[in-house]
């Protein structure tokens, strides 16, 4: 008997340490940004589109918005009662071959789309900029089976949704 409590004593105890110290490094965990914004509510600008990218602006401007929507950590009004106002210009759009047909090897299988935008996020109080011109860029591959044109209207959507996300991430996470 002596033997038996000794052994479960002796497991007891490490296992028993080994989870005091695995949930003490939890203890401070928070889930959501790292710190809290100095802006409670958010406007954003129609974006602009200098590229090529054919009616991008509409797109990318709802794909904005619903990006902060599911975050949830910033409130989106109009610009007279914003904290702040974000401004997006989408500055280029292309596409490089990514991969070619197996018996021509001139034509293209797939392209990689991509996009880049900058940024300026500006405080309404005081007109400073939290940041200005920052630059970010998003891609995607077209897969052109069914032809360059298709494969790029279908993927389009797709690229502005994740340029939203990074410009999101870019708001929303620490500077």
């Amino acid at each position: 008997m002596g033997k038996y409590l000794l052994l479960r004593t002796g497991l007891l105890l490490p296992s028993t340490l080994l989870l005091l110290i695995c949930t003490c490094g939890c203890a401070s965990y928070k889930l959501g940004p790292p710190q809290d914004l100095p802006f409670r509510t958010l406007h954003v600008d129609l974006v602009k589109n200098e590229s090529t990218a054919p009616q991008a602006e509409a797109l990318l401007t709802r794909n904005l918005i619903e990006a902060f929507l599911r975050d949830g950590s910033l409130s989106i009004v109009e610009e007279s009662q914003a904290d702040a106002t974000l401004r997006v210009t989408i500055s280029s759009f292309g596409r490089r071959l990514a991969a070619t047909q197996e018996t021509d090897t001139v034509l293209g299988r797939s392209f990689g789309l991509f996009m880049e935008s900058t940024a300026t996020l500006t405080d309404n109080s005081n007109g400073n900029p939290y940041f200005k011109d920052r630059r970010i860029t998003a891609d995607e591959v077209a897969y052109a089976d069914s032809g360059l044109n298709q494969a790029e209207f279908q993927t389009m959507p797709l690229l502005l949704r994740r340029l939203a996300t990074r410009i999101k991430d870019s708001v929303v996470n620490t500077w």
